[in-house]
């Protein structure tokens, strides 16, 4: 599982999120950036490949995509 939340503002094609809360609380008031696209009726949002602790330290990468109905 991975959730976060906070405010969001876009640059260019970018969302960055102030993190709020977060299910990893080293996550807590730091920017999560994300590339974003909207293609159609879909949002595909990306991460960067980023090393995440809570799953051993592994490097990962997000991707995210949002079908409208």
């Amino acid at each position: 599982m991975l959730a976060y939340g906070g405010k969001f503002r876009t640059r260019g094609n970018q969302i960055v999120i102030g993190v709020d809360i977060a299910w990893d609380e080293s996550w807590n008031g730091t920017e999560q950036v994300r590339s974003y696209r909207i293609e159609g009726d879909r949002l595909h949002i990306e991460a960067a490949p980023q090393r995440y602790p809570a799953f051993g330290g592994k490097h990962m990468r997000g991707i995210l995509i949002w079908k409208r109905d």
